[in-house]
């Protein structure tokens, strides 16, 4: 039985602490340092503790000097940060951490750059996040409540994938107040996710990272990559490549199941399922918005595709419940996601539509 450690932490706190005491501030490390209490309840969890198996939403508090961040993204250069979450409206769990902006293409276009969080492993007390200790969290590219909506979509996406192989990324869903620690910057509050680092992919999946750049089409597993494609254009993802290794991972899974590289897909805010703005579909392809839905997949017999199609068709009511019944989407927020997954149920119902879309495009 896996136990999440916000849950521990606020029934410590609440044996431990007077709930209607000032407000008071606790650093993690501390308290496994100096609460016998804590640390002997942490040794007993600290191995199972997975981050990425709670759906639960994470309210956060990063602090630091983000117009320095915002002058210096292009210098790749990690700068102190506090990471805070609040318990009772009255007790703040504070640890220390790096930030650093990241995403080539969102350094150029963004107003507020995706981060980078790194904690520092000296420090670290699960084991998890001693081995893992870099993490990714995409937030607003831009302020706004549609920007807010865009990275709530995105996340729904990572979660679609989720339901049809293990070999995806998991996230985690966020409430974030960035704080200029300068003063300089009005505080930001929005909605953001951190991506399951590689590495714990790998080691969930029994694997390790294989990087080949060039690597063909057809030399990485089959059934996952027929899925793979076909998911791309349900979600209408044109935005990768697996010879490019272009927001693609591969991973050599210690299983005869699995003789070939597996490609595991992630970056979906260039998808038409979202439809943000700022997005625009590869000039070299014959689109003229993103919307518009290209199939990059590698070809297989209509056997095969017709094969994979049962396995879009069972989990459709799922792909759409996300949406659906998401608490936080608006109710465009909702539709349009829904309208377009729908699109793609049409297309694999048509003949015309098959043959058109995924047998005249395949690779």
């Amino acid at each position: 039985m896996r136990f999440h450690l916000r849950t521990l932490i606020i029934i410590f706190l609440f044996l431990s602490i007077n709930k209607n005491s000032s407000s008071q501030v606790y650093d993690l490390d501390s308290l496994y340092k100096n609460s016998p209490q804590f640390k002997a309840a942490i040794d007993n969890i600290k191995d199972t503790f997975d981050l990425f198996s709670n759906d639960e939403i994470m309210h956060v508090r990063i602090i630091s000097d983000f117009r320095n961040l915002i002058k210096r993204k292009y210098q790749d250069e990690y700068q102190p940060a506090i990471l805070e979450t609040t318990l009772f409206d009255t007790i703040t769990l504070r640890r220390e951490l790096k930030i650093k902006a990241r995403g080539n293409y969102r350094k150029r276009t963004c107003s507020f750059p995706p981060l980078k969080l790194n904690f520092p492993k000296k420090q670290a007390i699960f084991t998890q996040i001693q081995e893992f200790d870099k993490i990714k969290l995409v937030g607003n590219c831009r302020s706004g409540a549609l920007y807010d909506q865009y990275i709530l979509q995105e996340y729904y996406v990572y979660k679609m994938y989720n339901l049809l192989t293990p070999f995806s990324f998991r996230v985690r869903l966020l409430r974030v107040e960035y704080i200029d620690a300068s003063g300089k910057k009005k505080p930001r509050d929005n909605y953001a996710f951190i991506m399951e680092p590689t590495d714990q992919m790998a080691l969930r999946l029994n694997a390790r990272e294989f990087d080949r750049k060039g690597i063909s089409n057809h030399s990485v597993d089959r059934n996952i990559s027929t899925i793979m494609g076909l998911f791309q254009l349900l979600v209408g993802n044109t935005d990768w490549s697996i010879p490019g290794m272009h927001n693609i991972k591969l991973l050599r899974v210690a299983d005869a199941k699995y003789p070939m590289p597996v490609a595991v897909p992630y970056d979906f805010d260039y998808c038409g399922i979202i439809d943000a703005q700022y997005a625009i579909p590869n000039e070299i392809l014959p689109i003229e918005e993103v919307t518009d839905r290209f199939y990059m997949g590698i070809c297989r017999e209509i056997e095969e595709y017709e094969k994979a199609f049962k396995i879009f068709y069972e989990k459709r009511n799922e792909f759409e419940a996300l949406f659906a019944d998401s608490p936080y989407l608006d109710k465009g927020g909702k539709n349009k996601p829904i309208n377009y997954i729908d699109g793609f149920y049409q297309l694999i119902d048509s003949k015309s539509g098959v043959n058109s879309i995924i047998l005249r495009n395949c690779k």
